[in-house]
């Protein structure tokens, strides 16, 4: 298998969501919930509803940064 030469670009851009579980006070993540859902905390297993992040808002970002492609280090290019 080759290994390449020169650095990758990114390619896509994904967002993670910290929740604090309401029972235990534990930060876990999920990506980008654009629908109400439950999440189980990796800590203490207790199940608990989230609220979702605005997909418009989530679309705009992505939009604005060329998915992830626009954040790159300048001294890279």
């Amino acid at each position: 298998m080759n290994k390449p030469t020169r650095p990758v670009m990114p390619s896509g851009l994904e967002f993670v969501i910290y929740y604090t579980c309401p029972n235990c006070g534990a930060m876990n993540g999920a990506f980008s919930p654009v629908e109400p859902g439950m999440l189980t905390c990796g800590h203490c297993q207790t199940e608990f509803p989230v609220i979702p992040v605005d997909a418009r808002s989530l679309q705009y970002i992505r939009l604005m940064t060329g998915n992830g492609r626009f954040m790159v280090e300048s001294d890279f290019l």
